[in-house]
């Protein structure tokens, strides 16, 4: 329950609103962030998608590259968005958190 609570934590900190996906977009790439773990607790769900538009896109990274992947993507909105950020609607559940091979990952 560790994993969901502060998975739902990041991924309700950011505004976003559309599918979900593993996929990178933007210009923000949030797989150079690390992804190392030995249990899903050490994994948390963060966006991954264009940090200028309404996207649920997300990806696994560990629990330490979090508040990284974060803090990236709330200073690359401030320099890349120039409308600001758009008004969006809240997104599904993110799904759970896997690790495999040493490697964070969603289910």
């Amino acid at each position: 329950m560790r994993t969901l609570s502060a998975s739902f934590f990041i991924w309700f900190g950011l505004l976003a609103c559309s599918s979900s996906d593993d996929s990178s977009g933007g210009g923000f790439d949030v797989f150079k962030y690390d992804k190392t773990c030995t249990t899903p607790a050490d994994c948390v769900v963060v966006f991954s998608g264009d940090p200028c538009s309404c996207t649920c896109d997300v990806a696994a990274v560990s629990q330490a590259a979090s508040l990284d992947v974060n803090s990236d993507r709330q200073a690359y909105q401030k320099a890349h968005c120039p409308e600001g950020l758009p008004s969006c609607g809240a997104c599904a559940a993110p799904p759970a958190t896997t690790c495999n091979d040493g490697q964070c990952g969603l289910e």
